[in-house]
């Protein structure tokens, strides 16, 4: 193997490291939102299907009724 063929492999491999560390750090932030949107729900069963109704509709509703009910228990 050249000398420029590993500097090219060692490049892209860098950029997939870099593109890893940035997708992780994002996957992280993610499920620290999921985490706080769970005990919002936990602490407050009901905020789902409020909200549903206030901006949906009675189906959005219903399905807000329904997952409440699921959390709940």
């Amino acid at each position: 193997m050249s000398a420029s063929t590993d500097d090219l492999r060692t490049l892209e491999i860098d950029k997939l490291f870099a593109e890893t560390t940035r997708l992780n750090a994002e996957t992280s932030k993610i499920n620290a939102e999921t985490r706080m949107i769970n005990e919002q729900l936990r602490a407050h069963p009901w905020l789902p299907l409020f909200t549903a109704i206030i901006g949906g509709g009675i189906i959005p509703a219903a399905i807000g009724a329904l997952l409440a009910l699921y959390l709940h228990h």
